[in-house]
């Protein structure tokens, strides 16, 4: 949905390229042009945060759902 969104600056829509990439990262190998934009955007110190904080907020997610710190509901 965001990439059809006309309201986002090219260092957000590189921060979300990288950001779902990521989190997709079995089915998107995380592909060099996306990692090279975030890169460009950002500078490697940036792009480096911005990768750890993916990963971090994904570990969080794991152990949340994995413990089941909150009601898991079945999909339709």
């Amino acid at each position: 949905m965001w990439r059809d969104s006309g309201l986002f600056t090219a260092p957000e829509r590189a921060a979300l390229a990288l950001t779902e990439d990521l989190v997709r990262l079995s089915e998107t190998h995380a592909p060099a042009p996306v990692v090279d934009a975030a890169v460009a955007a950002f500078g490697e110190d940036g792009a480096s945060a911005l990768i750890c904080l993916v990963i971090a907020i994904g570990a969080w997610n794991t152990i949340g759902v994995s413990t089941r710190c909150w009601a898991v509901h079945a999909r339709d």
